[in-house]
């Protein structure tokens, strides 16, 4: 009989910005690095997986000479690269074309420079976990997916192997260590600035006891067993471990392996039996929307990702500084918000030098403009009280208060007010506090109005102060909001400036719309849209969830540039704009509290406010929430692309690349679940969409 085989594989996760500064994190990156390839000259049997091209490749620019003994380990076995894209991004807050750009790229270089191919996908530590992401792997010509960060709303985070299914029904295959076999950070303890020179032999013994214990809990023929790190130094005398193991235990066969070899042991037969999560079931709810308060965080990338696109529909040649600010930028942590200030700053050094480099290209977007000019009307005196009609708006003032508006005999209320809560200094506010206390901010008070027959601007301000009356809590806030109407046009334009010095309060915008209650409402997702249901105060199952460009309920839609997270509480839907500032995020975050840390700053937040009476085409949202995330000053319509006026309009353009004369990569989805054939017999184009289908195409006919 033979034995059960424990597939034990090392694989290394290494932030590029995270808690310590952008410098630092690439000189660990390198030791970590050589520690890897000390263990691979001197044990024969060792095997190692990394995930990232970015970091592999600035270490080969560095250290050009590795090159021929890297790639002879690669093709012999013994390192194995899953996923392979450029960085691992957030999948919540990029755009479906960075996603896809970001795999593509880093999995063809590594095409070009090794011929190596990847095979297993993996987003190891990424935040969400997109429902069309069996798709998009499907579509990138991944045979199999290793999983992380799945959970399941009130349940433990998946464990074991499992199939997953997308929106469109495809069907992912993906290999999960089960229970028990996972050991994070190499024998060290969780907290990484812990004392990591403990005793080898304490080290060891932690290993060797989740290596019983996986053996333990899941008695599978093969047992996919990961030990693993993000910035712990490698255990070295993990080769002499295993040759333990397997003289303690005869009747196993411990060794060290990889994810392809792993998932090419497991049969039809075991496919068939395994669980299989349907698309019904939402797994990305947790680590959604937290570290918001890095607002630039979730903008820059939003423009840099929407630019790039732009100017690649234009026909513009790319710099590859732009890609790399962009794959920077959108890695999960960085776009998650979750690093120190040197870091924030570094970020933007990045975007800003990516921007001047696009300034002089084309920006075009292949679909009708859509969102109107803001327009600055003729300044009148604030009215007491009473109504204004504007075009096909009204409004409606009391005492020298703005009271409500209407778009065509539709109240909208006043639109949104902040919402401030106190929170105990988390990522979370009620999910670890048991607090739901909120501050009232001051009433609004109309600084400007100014309106004629073509558009209105109302600025209004207010402040909340509670400086110091608690720790943690809440502390200062002034704001102002302006908002910009066209009087033909139900979109209307909404910043909030706001200056807030506070050490853990949340603070929302929430969206009044005359006191209808929601109980769900639709947000974006990379390449389509989902159901999102009413938030609960667990952290499991809080429904605290991302919306890429826009998020709609029955009455009306918000579009956002590059805010993560949004709520709906006791019936309102709310976007949050503060969810406890970073540099409290954690324990081993070096930062000492004070009151500077506290301090957030100005910041700028933008939306479109849609009212309708009924939904509009979700794919009409996705091309709205394109075009407003757009860094570009003028954006004109792109006439020459005569074969797109047949596009059906459920189906949205999310990436066109201009290959030369007649030449286009175009990256299309199906937005409504809705079959549909998109033909044209002048350019040969015959297509069918399936339901929530995902086509990249190439078309060369013009």
């Amino acid at each position: 009989m033979s034995k059960r085989v424990v597939h034990i594989i090392p694989h290394q996760h290494f932030d590029l910005i995270w808690r310590r500064d952008f410098d630092w994190y690439e000189t660990r990156r390198r030791q970590l690095y050589h520690q890897v390839f000390k263990m691979l000259r001197e044990n024969t049997e060792f095997t190692f997986t990394f995930c990232q091209v970015w970091p592999l490749r600035q270490l080969l620019e560095h250290e050009p000479e590795l090159k021929p003994e890297f790639t002879a380990w690669l093709k012999n076995g013994r390192i194995e690269i899953a996923g392979g894209t450029e960085t691992i991004p957030d999948l919540n807050l990029s755009s479906p074309f960075a996603i896809d750009r970001n795999i593509a790229m880093g999995r063809q270089w590594l095409q070009d420079e090794f011929g190596y191919e990847v095979i297993a996908a993996a987003f190891e530590d990424a935040f969400g976990v997109s429902a069309q992401l069996p798709q998009l792997l499907n579509l990138n010509g991944y045979r199999f997916y290793k999983a992380g960060r799945m959970p399941r709303p009130g349940q433990d985070d998946l464990c074991g192997d499992f199939l997953w299914e997308g929106l469109d029904g495809s069907v992912v295959k993906c290999v999960s260590p089960g229970p028990q076999c996972c050991s994070w950070g190499w024998g060290y303890p969780d907290n990484p600035d812990e004392d990591q020179n403990v005793n080898m032999v304490i080290k060891g013994q932690r290993i060797q006891e989740q290596l019983k214990k996986a053996v333990s809990a899941n008695q599978n023929k093969n047992v996919l067993f990961v030990v693993m790190g993000e910035e712990h130094d490698i255990y070295p005398e993990l080769c002499m471990l295993v040759k333990k193991m397997n003289h303690e235990h005869p009747g196993l066969d411990f060794r060290f392996s990889s994810y392809l070899a792993y998932f090419n042991t497991l049969s039809a037969d075991y496919w068939d039996k395994v669980p299989i999560i349907r698309n019904d079931i939402d797994l990305s709810r947790i680590f959604t929307g937290c570290y918001t308060s890095r607002q630039d965080s979730k903008t820059l990338p939003r423009h840099l990702e929407h630019r790039i696109l732009a100017a690649e529909a234009g026909g513009a040649p790319i710099d590859g500084t732009c890609w790399e600010s962009l794959f920077l930028l959108e890695f999960h942590d960085a776009a998650g918000g979750c690093h120190i200030d040197e870091n924030a700053d570094r970020l933007k050094t990045f975007y800003s030098q990516s921007m001047r480099l696009l300034q002089n290209s084309p920006s075009v977007i292949p679909w009708p403009r859509q969102l109107p000019v803001p327009y600055r009307p003729a300044l009148v005196s604030n009215p007491e009280s009473g109504t204004v009609k504007c075009g096909n708006w009204s409004f409606t003032f009391s005492s020298g208060l703005f009271a409500g508006a209407a778009y065509c005999g539709l109240d909208t209320g006043t639109f949104c007010e902040l919402s401030l809560r106190e929170d105990n200094g988390t990522m979370w506010t009620e999910e670890y506090s048991g607090k739901s206390r909120i501050f009232a901010a001051g009433e609004d008070e109309i600084i400007a109005w100014q309106c004629d027959d073509c558009g209105a601007r109302l600025v209004t301000g207010g402040s909340c102060n509670r400086f110091k009356e608690m720790w943690p809590g809440f502390s200062i806030l002034t704001y102002r909001r302006t908002v910009t109407f066209t009087a033909a046009s139900p979109l209307v334009q909404i910043e909030y400036d706001l200056d807030w010095l506070g050490s853990s309060t949340e603070i929302a915008v929430r969206w009044d719309h005359c006191g209808r209650p929601q109980s769900s409402c639709r947000a974006e997702i990379p390449f389509g849209s989902v159901i999102r249901t009413a938030y609960s105060p667990v952290m499991m199952q809080g429904d605290v969830f991302p919306a890429l460009n826009w998020v709609h309920t029955e009455n009306f839609a918000i579009i956002n540039q590059g805010t993560p997270a949004h709520a709906l509480r006791n019936g309102q839907l709310e976007t949050l704009l503060l969810r406890s500032p970073v540099k409290r995020w954690a324990p081993w975050f070096p930062v000492t509290p004070s009151e500077a840390a506290w301090d957030n700053g100005k910041r700028r937040f933008k939306f479109i406010y849609y009212a309708f009476n009924a939904p509009p085409e979700t794919a009409d949202l996705h091309r709205l929430g394109m075009e407003f995330n757009i860094a570009a000053a003028a954006i004109p319509e792109y006439q020459n692309l005569k074969m797109f006026s047949g596009l059906p309009k459920n189906v949205v353009i999310s990436g066109l690349r201009n290959l030369g004369p007649g030449k286009w990569e175009i990256l299309l989805f199906e937005a409504e679940g809705k079959k549909v054939v998109w033909r044209d017999h002048d350019f040969d184009i015959n297509l069918v969409f399936e339901p929530w289908q995902i086509r990249r195409e190439l078309l060369t006919k013009l």
